[in-house]
């Protein structure tokens, strides 16, 4: 703070009119008693002339130097209002001054709350408007905040999930609303559709409370698809609930069709790593594999059998098909008859059978 002026208070003039008026009532007096001698010369010239009104009183002492003049403050309140807010009175000495407040400091009055601004000091004792995002003004209901943010005082929704009353409200839905409900659990009957409280049900396409997601899980049974929420398997359509979300059944898991398995392919009644089609594999281990020779688990290959291969067999196993010949003479001659041929040897014929596998058996 600095001092810019000083006030001095010089009453010398009218203590001068003051002993002029006092010297002019002596002379009046004096005219007056002029006719008596004990009245003109004793009563004028001592009380209405010098004495009184002239030098000592009137004069010098009270209305000069003293009071007027060097101690002419006693306080700053003494002292008039300085110019603006941003100066100071005092009274140094008994001399008012001024004092002018520092450059960029906020003025001292003739602020107004709320208007995103502040009334500044520019230091040589004038004022400017400064910005002031704190300055925020007061919110116009629950569900509103003052905000400073992108220029003059404005109001902004406040967050959703604030607390409200209004309108038989409880909380704000974060675009300046106080609606009945966010979610289900903010309702007594246990669901929430468009920020109101309704009746729940499994068919209402909102969570409610006794579901572990929307229409599924808890109440609403084995419902829920892969990756909506489960607390068990029993919720989800799978059967698995890993992490909290209903998932996908690993390899070798019991299952019905191939849409809940992971692989995508269901065989033998569990998931499968691969796909395992036709009648003569299996996958009771999670590995597609053939069935053992001979067996026809699933009836498809009557009046064969499965043939170890994965495939079915193509005759009745002990069955006789036919005969196996060769030639007995062992010769490279032909071991049937042509047709004008005599250079032969009758063949060596047996039966020949279809084998476990349902394949006929080989000829010697």
């Amino acid at each position: 703070m600095r001092s810019v002026w000083s006030l001095a208070w010089l009453l010398a003039l009218p203590s001068f009119v003051l002993g002029c008026n006092a010297i002019l009532g002596f002379d009046q007096d004096y005219k007056t008693g002029s006719g008596t001698s004990g009245g003109g010369s004793s009563g004028t010239t001592s009380t209405g002339g010098m004495s009184t009104g002239g030098m000592s009183t009137g004069g010098t002492h009270t209305g000069g130097s003293s009071t007027g003049g060097t101690l002419g403050c006693k306080a700053p309140e003494d002292c008039p209002m300085p110019p603006s807010a941003c100066s100071q009175r005092a009274c140094d000495a008994g001399v008012c001054s001024v004092t002018l407040a520092d450059k960029d400091t906020p003025a001292s009055s003739g602020q107004n709350l709320g208007d995103c601004s502040t009334i500044m000091c520019d230091g040589n004792g004038g004022i400017y408007l400064g910005a002031d995002p704190a300055d925020v003004p007061a919110a116009v209901d629950e569900c509103h905040v003052g905000s400073c943010d992108g220029g003059p005082p404005h109001q902004v929704a406040a967050p959703i999930g604030t607390a409200c009353a209004a309108g038989g409200g409880i909380v704000c839905d974060g675009n300046g609303l106080c609606v009945e409900c966010l979610q289900s659990s903010d309702c007594p009957m246990g669901a929430c559709a468009g920020y109101t409280c309704v009746s729940a049900s499994c068919g209402d396409g909102i969570k409610d409370v006794n579901e572990t997601d929307t229409d599924c899980g808890g109440a609403c049974g084995a419902s829920c698809a892969v990756g909506q929420i489960c607390m068990t398997g029993a919720d989800c359509i799978t059967g698995n609930c890993e992490s909290a979300a209903c998932a996908l059944l690993p390899v070798g898991a019991a299952c019905d069709s191939d849409a809940v398995c992971a692989s995508g392919a269901c065989a033998s009644g569990v998931c499968c790593g691969t796909a395992c089609l036709g009648a003569c594999n299996t996958c009771a281990t999670g590995a597609c594999e053939p069935v053992p020779a001979g067996e026809d688990p699933q009836g498809a290959c009557a009046p064969s059998v499965c043939d170890g291969a994965g495939s079915c067999g193509l005759c009745e196993p002990g069955i006789e098909i036919g005969e196996c010949c060769t030639n007995c003479a062992k010769d490279p001659g032909p071991s049937s008859a042509v047709p004008g041929d005599t250079d032969w040897t009758p063949p060596c014929c047996v039966p020949q059978v279809c084998g476990a596998n349902g394949q006929p058996e080989p000829c010697f």
